[in-house]
């Protein structure tokens, strides 16, 4: 073996011993505050797996304190008028830390006076972060891969919440515009209004309880789970491929439009101004709590509906699924 190889063998080895040193060892965290940072307009969350919670500010300046490791700290301070809060650790400095293999136990609080603010960034990776009630954003971005995000602000124009694999709970907010989108891990609203709504579920799920849409309200689903209780909307508009829907008391003054390929709605004591049905091989069954007047074409599927009322339209079209409604 050349001197080349003996060497590279070696290195590896201490490399290998001193990371699992570093993991073995207790982990010492220390405090760092940092105080009075001056007036912001905007604020910026960047963090991997730790975790960072907004709380009102008791004496209205802005500070944060961190939870540190001694080599792998929080970056905070001002960049104009924006509050950056990062933490970003390079992979050999965790490796290093006593963390890289365990529970990532860093943190931050920042202390906001509650108020208006142009803009909130939120990016976390595997941690968590919680924005409360009694703030006001202009816009806000809150994204996390597999961590989880707790929002209860106001946002005057768009709110996009966005995950991967991990959670987002949305709860209390106003808005104008939401527009959540979900992979394969979880978002769920309550209490929220807003002007309008967009949701996007790829194999995740969302969940809609108390959820007033004063606009329009559009969903798409490719093979996850979208389920609503309590919920009223304009209109409603949800694009299905293999997902499943579930809808109990959704109340929509004008058009709902459902047009699945081989998924499953199921309605609970739901009722639209009017109502379009377009299904392949999927069902779609429940209850509405007023007449229709039915039009349905069908291929090789069935179609199960009471006679003709004096209410709203109602077209269905049947390729080989199933639709079976009944009115209270």
């Amino acid at each position: 073996m050349n001197a080349k190889k003996v060497l590279a063998i070696a290195g590896l080895a201490t490399l290998s011993l001193l990371a699992f040193s570093g993991c073995a060892k207790n982990v010492e965290y220390e405090s760092n505050r940092y105080e009075d940072l001056g007036a912001c307009n905007q604020i910026l969350i960047d963090a991997t797996s730790s975790n960072v919670t907004v709380l009102p500010s008791a004496d209205g300046k802005v500070s944060v304190e961190c939870k540190d490791l001694p080599k792998t700290k929080y970056y905070v301070g001002m960049q104009g008028d924006t509050l950056v809060v990062k933490y970003n650790p390079k992979w050999h400095e965790r490796l290093f830390s006593g963390v890289a293999f365990g529970k990532d136990e860093t943190s931050a609080v920042i202390y906001l006076p509650q108020g208006e603010y142009n803009k909130l960034t939120v990016d976390i990776t595997s941690g968590s972060a919680e924005i409360p009630e009694g703030y006001t954003f202009g816009t806000a971005e809150i994204e996390t891969t597999s961590g989880s995000l707790r929002f209860a602000s106001d946002v005057l124009g768009e709110l996009s919440a966005e995950c991967t694999s991990g959670e987002i709970a949305l709860s209390g907010v106003d808005c104008n515009r939401l527009e959540a989108e979900c992979t394969s891990g979880e978002i769920a609203l309550s209490g929220v209004h807003c002007a309008a709504l967009e949701m996007d579920a790829t194999s995740g799920e969302i969940t809609l309880s108390d959820v007033t849409v004063s606009g329009g309200l559009a969903v798409e689903c490719t093979s996850g789970e979208i389920s609503f209780s309590n919920v009223t909307a304009e209109s409603v508009c949800m694009d299905l491929t293999s997902g499943d829907v579930s809808a109990s008391a959704l109340m929509v003054s004008q058009q709902m439009q459902v047009s699945m390929t081989s998924g499953t709605m199921a309605f609970e004591r739901c009722d639209a101004g009017s109502m379009k049905i377009s299904l392949t091989s999927g069902s779609v069954r429940g209850t509405l709590l007023t007449p229709k007047n039915f039009s349905v074409r069908q291929g090789s599927g069935r179609v199960d509906v009471p006679d003709d009322g004096d209410g709203g339209a109602c077209k269905i079209t049947v390729t080989s699924g199933r639709v079976q409604l009944s009115i209270l």
